[in-house]
């Protein structure tokens, strides 16, 4: 029985030495968890209470994070903090860090750190770029919405009858008219120098086509074309918009459309299928390329792949009628250029300057 007893105790007193050291550890990570407290004001560049700022909170030893938004007074108040130095970041409402600084915690005890917002040059620069931004953008996506709204009106136009048309317009026009005030107030708040401004200033140039205001039109595409980055090189899908401008404002009677894919523009059927509110009836029946190089390939595979008879290349705007023959003509081809420059020749004599001016018809092989 005395043995037991024995045993017992030393069981016990065994199992006691073995709790001491953690539960030493343990009070002691609690002591350094508790009793400390940090609290202040948090003032802007100006001096100024800064409301609603969030503080973000990181212990550098124990990696320990947490988070506090400053009340109506800018006033802040930490839960428990353990001991050790603090870095204290300081957020604006956008989420931006605008502010860094520390604080050295040590014992227990209540700590009173009042934080004034430095900002600097640089800092001011980008808050003001940002500000900037977001305003440009507020007005942009508001303008593209109102110019998509009398696009849609324009659809709806070419498919509503003559009698009805007008309430259509007008709905059309303070649509386009609304997009246009908040492309130019996107425009506004851009520097000169932004990369996008080309952008802004081809939507615009798009508003006022479809209040078919050409010059206003053709000066805005202009002006996109003249801002484009040099460093992208040539906007050739601007440049081909322009062109059509320019030429429907030589010519109100034209017949032309923009851009559109070859097989939709020679097909009336694909043509109403997807562009129904297109001027063109019953497909395209002359086609501009954007370059030499497409068209003198099209020109070819026609002739060669498609059986189609091909004449050409036909110069315009020369001072005389003069053409070009391409290497390996047939006796056709040459008689097809020839009977050109010649009908050429006499269109100009009926003219008395022309008939002066012009002595000879000349064809020469190129």
């Amino acid at each position: 029985m005395n043995i037991r007893r024995t045993r017992a105790l030393w069981m016990v007193a065994a199992l006691l030495l073995a709790i001491g050291p953690i539960a030493t550890w343990l009070g002691s990570s609690v002591a350094a968890q508790g009793g400390n407290h940090l609290g202040g004001t948090v003032y802007d560049p100006d001096g100024k209470p800064y409301a609603n700022v969030t503080l973000i909170f990181t212990n550098t030893e124990t990696h320990r994070v947490f988070t506090i938004t400053t009340d109506a007074k800018g006033r802040y108040s930490t839960p428990d903090m353990e001991g050790g130095t603090w870095n204290i970041d300081v957020k604006d409402q956008t989420g931006t860090v605008i502010f860094e600084t520390g604080v050295k915690i040590s014992g227990a005890q209540e700590f009173t750190q009042d934080i004034r917002v430095v900002i600097s040059e640089q800092q001011k620069k980008q808050q003001s770029e940002q500000k900037k931004f977001t305003g440009m953008k507020v007005h942009f996506d508001a303008g593209v919405t109102d110019y998509n709204q009398a696009s849609a009106i324009q659809k709806q136009l070419a498919q509503t009858p003559a009698d009805q048309k007008d309430a259509l317009q007008a709905q059309l026009t303070q649509a386009a008219d609304t997009a246009i005030t908040e492309f130019q107030a996107a425009l506004a708040a851009m520097s000169d120098t932004d990369t996008n401004r080309h952008i802004v200033l081809y939507r615009i140039a798009q508003c006022y086509e479809l209040e078919d205001k050409f010059d206003q039109a053709i000066s805005f595409y202009q002006q996109a074309i003249a801002a484009f980055p040099k460093t992208i090189g040539p906007d050739r899908d601007l440049a081909g918009r322009v062109a059509t401008e320019l030429a429907r404002y030589a010519d109100p009677t034209l017949i032309i459309d923009g851009e559109v894919q070859g097989d939709i523009a020679v097909s009336a059927k694909k043509l109403d299928a997807a562009f129904p509110f297109s001027a063109l009836k019953g497909g395209a029946n002359v086609l501009i390329f954007p370059n030499l190089e497409a068209s003198n390939i099209a020109c070819k595979l026609l002739a060669s792949v498609g059986g189609a008879e091909a004449v050409g290349p036909i110069l315009l705007g020369m001072a005389k009628p003069v053409h070009l023959l391409a290497r390996g003509v047939e006796v056709e081809d040459i008689v097809n250029i020839a009977t050109i420059a010649v009908v050429d020749a006499q269109d100009v004599a009926f003219t008395p300057d022309a008939r002066a001016a012009r002595t000879a018809v000349g064809v020469t092989a190129g």
